[in-house]
C-alpha cells in the first residue's frame, strides 16, 4: 500500500516561488490501478518522480506498506519493489505494448505455470525474439531497474518442476532471430534455485540451469555487452551452465565484443551447501558454447568453485573465458582478442571417477582453438583428505576432449595444482601444462606453434602414485594417442606461479610427489605401437639464471621424485625430433634426471640439442644421463650435448649419454661436450651408466 501525506513541491523562478504540488494526500491500496490525468505542467510527472525518489518533496511524507520512505534512496526504494517507467523508454523492438508496460513496471517474465517445462526469466525481459539495445541493469541510477538481481529465493524444491531454466541479468533467453547489444549489467546476480535432491526430494526436478550476468541462453546475437557486477550461483540443478556474460550459447548463435569485468563468478561457495549439479560448466564469459562464432571476449573477474556433487560421475569444466566448448566442428579463432586476465580457482573435494578440467581460457574443448591468450592463473587446490584423481589444469585449455588442433595459443600466466592435504594417500592422473593439461585417450590432438611464457607446477609432497599419476610440462602435461602431435611449440620461461591459495608469484616448472613426469615441453607422451606420437621442432629455453638451491631455482625444471628432463619427462611410443633445450634440470630424492628425455621407452630421439644446461640429481636417484635417464628399446641418434654439466649427488647409474639402458637401445652419431661431476668429458668418459646398448659414433665437440 502506498500513502502520500501532505506532499508539497515548490520551485523558485528568481524571487518568485512556483507551487507545483499543493498538499497532496492519497492512499493507493494493493492491486489497484490509479491514473493521473491533466494538462501539461500540472505536476503528474513530478509526483511520480517524488514517489520513486528522483525528486525530493518540499514537505510531506511517503509511506510504503506502513514504512516511511520519504528519505530513502532510489536504490533502497527499488529493493522494496518500487520502480519507474520513463516517458521516453529504452527501445525494445519486437515487444508488444503490454510487454513494454510490464517492463516499465519493473516486472520480469516467467512462466505462469509452476510445472511448465521451461522458465525464462530476466532482469529486463524473459524471452526476446526482437532486438534490445542500450538497456542496463543497475544498482544506482542508470535506468529503470534498480538493485541486485536474485532468482529462485524461497522456491519449493518439491513442487517446482522447471526442467530447464534460462535466467539472465538482462534477458533470460535470446530466441532465434533476436539480438541484444550495448546492454550492461551493473548489478550483482544471484541464482538461488535448488534441486530437491539436496533435500530428499526427487532428482527429476530442475534439471538444467542456464544462467548469465547478461543472458541465460541464446539462439541469436549478443554483442557489445559487459557484466560489471558479481555473479553467485547457489543452485543445485543437475546440469548447470553458468557464465559471467551468458550461460549457454547454441549452435547458430554468436557472441562478439563482450566482457566480464565484475567482482567474481562463484559457484557452491563455502557456507552455501554443496553444489549438487553433476555437470558443471562455468566460464568467465560463457558457461558452454555449441557455436564457434565468437570474437573479442575478455574476462577480468575471478572464478571460484568450492563445492561439488558427491556423485562419482560429477564433472567440472571451468575456464577463464569458456567453461566448455561443446562444438565438435569448426574452430574458435581468437585472433589475440579472446583473453583472460583473471584467476580461475577451485578447491572442491574430488570424488572417485569424477573429473575436473580447469583452463586459463577454456576448461574443456571439443573443437579446435586458435589465437587465444591467458594472462591469469588457472589453479586447483587439494585441501581435503581423500583420493583425488582426474584433475587437469592448463594455462590455456584444461582438457582436450575431441579430435582437434590448438594453434598459436599462448599462456602468459600460471597453471598449477597445490596438494595441501591428502599427503600419504594415492593421487591419480593429475596433469598440468603451460598450454594444455591433457587430452582424452581416444582423441587425437595437435599442438602447433603454441607458446608458454608462464609457468606450470604441481606442489605438494608425499603422494603415492601408480602409473601416470603426475605429469607436468611447459607446453602440455600429458598427451596420448598415436595420431597426436606437438610441433613448433615453445616454453620460454616461467613468469608466475603460486605462493598460497590463489595468489600468483614466482616459481619454476616443477612437480612433487610419487611417480612424476616433468618436462620442459611435455610431462608425459604415449602413442601406440606402430603409430608413434610426434614431437618436432620444439624449444625449451630459460630466460633467466638459476641459483644453487634445489627447489628454489629460477626458471628451471624441478622435480621432487619422479623423472625430470629438458624436453620430455617420460615417453612411450614417441618420435621426438629436432628440438632444443637450454634449461637447467633439478631432481631431488628421485628416480631419473636427464638433459633431454627422462624415460625413453620404445621411442625415437633424433636431432635434438641440449645447450649450456645443468643436470643435477640430488638426494639419490636411480639414473642420470645427458640425453636420457632410461633408454629401453629406443633409438637415439644425431643429438648434440653442448657444454653439458652433470653435477650434484652421485647417482649409481650416471652416463654422458644415458644412465640406464637395455640391450635393445641404440645410440648412433651423438656429439657431446661439457663435464660430469667436475671432470671434462672425453671419449674415455663413461657414456652409459649401466646396461649394454649399441653405441656407435660418439663425437666430441670442439
Amino acid at each position: 500500500m502506498l500513502e502520500l501525506k501532505h506532499i508539497c513541491y515548490s520551485v523558485h523562478d528568481g524571487s518568485e516561488q512556483l507551487d507545483i504540488l499543493k498538499d497532496i494526500s492519497l492512499t493507493i491500496e494493493d492491486h489497484r490501478l490509479v491514473v493521473f490525468t491533466g494538462p501539461n505542467g500540472g505536476g503528474k510527472t513530478t509526483l511520480a518522480k517524488i514517489i520513486m525518489g528522483l525528486v525530493t518533496p518540499t514537505s510531506g511524507q511517503i509511506l510504503w506498506n506502513g514504512q516511511d520512505i520519504t528519505h530513502l534512496s532510489i536504490t533502497e526504494r527499488a529493493k522494496l519493489g518500487i520502480s519507474y517507467g520513463f516517458q521516453q523508454p529504452p527501445r525494445f523492438k519486437g515487444i508488444s505494448v503490454k510487454g513494454n508496460v510490464s517492463l516499465s513496471a519493473g516486472s520480469t517474465y516467467k512462466s505462469s505455470n509452476a510445472n511448465d517445462a521451461f522458465v525464462k526469466y530476466g532482469g529486463i525481459v524473459g524471452s526476446l525474439a526482437g532486438t534490445c539495445t542500450d538497456c542496463h541493469l543497475t544498482e544506482a541510477d542508470k535506468t529503470f531497474f534498480y538493485g541486485n538481481f536474485v532468482y529462485g529465493s524461497g522456491v519449493d524444491p518439491v513442487n517446482n518442476n522447471y526442467r530447464t531454466q534460462q535466467v539472465g541479468g538482462i534477458v533470460g533467453e535470446i530466441a532465434e532471430g533476436g539480438a541484444v547489444s550495448n546492454c550492461n549489467n551493473y548489478a550483482s546476480v544471484t541464482f538461488n534455485q535448488y534441486n530437491g535432491e539436496a533435500n530428499g526430494a526427487s532428482g527429476d526436478v530442475s534439471r538444467y540451469l542456464h544462467g548469465g550476468g547478461i543472458a541465460g541462453q541464446i539462439y541469436g546475437e549478443l554483442s557489445h555487452c559487459t557484466m560489471y557486477g558479481s555473479l553467485t550461483n547457489r543452485s543445485s540443478c543437475l546440469q548447470q551452465f553458468i557464465g559471467g556474460v551468458v550461460g549457454n550459447v547454441q549452435a547458430k548463435a554468436s557472441v562478439h565484443n563482450c566482457a566480464n569485468e565484475g567482482a567474481a563468478v562463484s559457484a557452491g561457495t563455502a557456507g552455501n551447501g554443496y553444489l549438487q549439479a553433476r555437470n558443471n560448466n562455468i566460464g568467465g564469459v560463457i558457461g558452454a558454447t555449441f557455436s564457434t562464432d565468437l570474437s573479442n571476449l575478455t574476462n577480468k573477474a575471478e572464478l571460484l568453485c568450492s563445492r561439488m556433487n558427491s556423485k562419482d560421475s560429477a564433472t567440472l569444466s571451468m575456464g577463464g573465458i569458456i567453461g566448455k566448448v561443446e562444438a565438435t566442428e569448426g574452430e574458435i579463432d581468437g585472433k589475440g582478442t579472446i583473453v583472460n586476465y583473471a584467476t580461475i580457482y577451485s578447491n572442491h573435494k574430488q570424488y572417485n571417477n569424477a573429473y575436473t578440467a580447469i583452463g586459463g581460457v577454456v576448461g574443456e574443448a571439443k573443437c579446435s582453438v586458435k589465437g587465444v591468450v591467458n594472462e591469469g592463473c588457472a589453479n586447483y587446490v587439494i585441501n581435503e583428505d581423500g583420493v583425488h584423481k582426474h584433475i587437469w589444469v592448463g594455462g590455456v585449455v584444461g582438457y582436450a576432449n575431441g579430435n582437434l588442433t590448438l594453434t598459436s595459443v599462448e599462456n602468459k600466466g600460471t597453471a598449477y595444482i597445490n596438494i595441501s592435504k591428502g599427503v600419504g594417500v594415492q593421487h591419480f592422473d593429475l596433469c598440468v601444462g603451460g598450454v594444455l593439461g591433457t587430452n582424452a585417450d581416444a582423441k587425437a590432438v595437435a599442438l602447433v606453434n603454441c607458446v608458454n611464457s608462464g609457468s606450470a607446477a604441481i606442489q605438494g609432497g608425499g603422494t603415492k602414485t601408480n602409473g601416470r599419476s603426475v605429469a607436468v610440462g611447459g607446453v602440455v602435461g600429458a598427451l596420448t594417442n598415436g595420431a597426436s602431435s606437438i610441433s613448433g611449440c615453445s616454453n620460454t620461461g616461467c613468469i608466475g606461479n603460486w605462493s598460497s591459495n590463489n595468489t600468483c608469484n614466482t616459481w619454476v616448472i616443477r612437480a612433487a610427489g610419487g611417480s612424476n613426469y616433468v618436462g620442459g615441453v611435455a610431462g608425459y607422451l604415449e602413442g601406440a605401437e606402430g603409430d608413434l606420437l610426434e614431437l618436432t621442432n620444439c624449444v625449451n629455453n630459460r630466460i633467466g639464471g638459476t641459483d644453487d638451491k634445489v627447489g628454489n631455482a629460477s626458471n628451471a625444471i624441478y622435480a621432487l621424485r619422479g623423472a625430470s628432463a629438458g624436453l620430455v619427462g617420460g615417453a612411450k611410443y614417441a618420435d621426438i625430433k629436432n628440438s632444443q633445450c637450454t634449461t637447467d634440470i633439478y631432481n631431488t630424492n628421485s628416480t631419473v634426471a636427464a638433459g633431454l628425455v627422462g624415460i625413453l621407452n620404445l621411442s625415437n630421439l633424433e636431432g635434438c640439442t641440449l645447450t649450456n644446461s645443468i643436470v643435477r640429481p640430488n638426494g639419490g636417484g636411480n639414473a642420470c644421463g645427458g640425453i636420457a635417464g632410461y633408454a629401453h628399446s629406443s633409438t637415439v641418434k644425431y643429438n648434440t650435448l653442448n657444454n653439458l654439466q652433470i653435477t650434484g649427488a652421485v647417482v649409481a647409474a650416471t652416463g654422458v649419454l644415458a644412465g640406464n639402458c637395455d640391450a635393445n637401445a641404440v645410440f648412433t652419431d651423438n656429439a657431446v661436450s661439457g663435464s660430469v661431476l667436475g671432470a671434462a668429458i672425453t671419449l674415455d668418459s663413461k657414456m652409459i651408466g649401466t646396461g649394454t646398448p649399441t653405441v656407435t659414433g660418439t663425437y666430441l665437440l670442439e
